[in-house]
């Protein structure tokens, strides 16, 4: 199925599960694609995040490119999400644009859906850092803490 025009969040999402429920992959494909905030639709926004925060674009130099290398060559853009300096900043995201092949892309059998970078494992991946490191950083507090009240008790100051 091709899609030429902008569409409503509903349908959308009737045929991403209609797609699903019959077990059929569903690629969106934009002509093109800001990675600008304010320039992007609601609905390109909507397809970002159900895409594993991953656009596909065929453009003038995508469509040369398949011709040359006789495969489907998209532009890619992602958010990559960032580990933080610090345990206790936001994890920051950052777009990325990578041009790729058809065959590079993950086909994904849970979601049925296709996409380049895998946004939500990584992400995942830094969240599960962060909470270790948050973990190590209460154990270490606690050890002060038991530390002092040792020492407290050795000296006499606590009954």
């Amino acid at each position: 199925e091709i899609q030429l025009s902008t569409t409503f969040l509903n349908v959308i999402v009737d045929r991403e599960k209609f797609y699903k429920d019959e077990q059929k992959y569903l690629c969106w494909i934009f002509d093109n694609f800001s990675t600008l905030p304010e320039d992007q639709k609601f609905t390109d926004k909507d397809i970002l995040y159900s895409n594993n925060c991953n656009v596909l674009v065929a453009n003038e130099e995508t469509l040369r490119q398949s011709r040359r290398n006789r495969e489907l060559t998209l532009e890619c853009h992602y958010l990559e999400p960032r580990k933080p300096t610090n345990a206790s900043n936001p994890i920051e995201h950052n777009w990325r644009t990578k041009t790729v092949r058809f065959s590079e892309l993950t086909i994904d059998g849970e979601g049925y859906r296709l996409f380049y970078f895998d946004y939500e494992n990584k992400l995942r991946e830094i969240e599960k850092g962060i909470e270790e490191v948050r973990e190590a950083e209460i154990q270490r507090e606690l050890a002060v803490r038991r530390k002092e009240e040792e020492n407290l008790k050795k000296n006499g100051s606590i009954i």
